[in-house]
């Protein structure tokens, strides 16, 4: 199922003849995906990107979570910006600071590095693999937009429920989110 067939199929699920809320279906669509690429994880939207290990790289403008960090073959550790500074002269180790990934200084000497990162930008993938997902999560916000709580809550508590049967998702696991608040759950300094 392609996005616009499944902006079709959304049109036909809700229970409403109202053209605002039928012309706005895409708009909750767009929610919907910012919601399950916030809530979970899973290499359909999963990114990698080689480099050359640096003092200072940026992070991709669509990364929303940093899945791991690979440096010649081994899986390289998060340090948190403030213990970064004092273990990055004798650690292989890295650190978020504004839209750069800080790499310790015994990486620098490193050939090869693998970013893998979850993206933004993976709407026809998402939509074809997990269209349940994109409906419940699109219908809330749908039936919110209507005013009507109790069925937008309703269908939340369908895509909170699909998002945790579906196999082979990390809901907010082992990953590092970029953004307001940060989550680590990798083990590290």
């Amino acid at each position: 199922m392609t996005y616009a067939q499944l902006s079709a199929y959304l049109q036909a699920y809700l229970v409403t003849n109202d053209p605002v809320t039928l012309g706005n279906t895409n708009n909750f669509l767009s929610l919907a995906a910012s919601r399950i690429k916030s809530d979970t994880r899973n290499a359909l939207i999963e990114q990698k990107v080689s480099f050359l290990p640096s003092a200072s790289m940026p992070i991709p403008i669509d990364c929303v979570a940093i899945n791991y960090l690979l440096v010649d073959g081994e899986n390289i550790l998060y340090a948190s910006p403030a213990t970064f500074s004092e273990v990055q002269a004798d650690s292989k180790c890295f650190t978020l600071v504004a839209n750069s990934i800080l790499v310790s200084t015994p990486l620098l000497t490193s050939t090869t590095g693998d970013l893998v990162y979850y993206a933004a930008s993976a709407d026809d993938q998402l939509a074809g693999s997990l269209p349940h997902l994109f409906l419940h999560a699109a219908a809330a916000e749908a039936y919110w937009f209507q005013g009507d709580t109790e069925t937008g809550n309703n269908e939340l508590a369908l895509y909170q429920g699909d998002a945790r049967s579906v196999t082979g998702w990390d809901v907010q696991g082992k990953t590092i989110t970029l953004g307001g608040g940060a989550k680590w759950a990798a083990s590290g300094y």
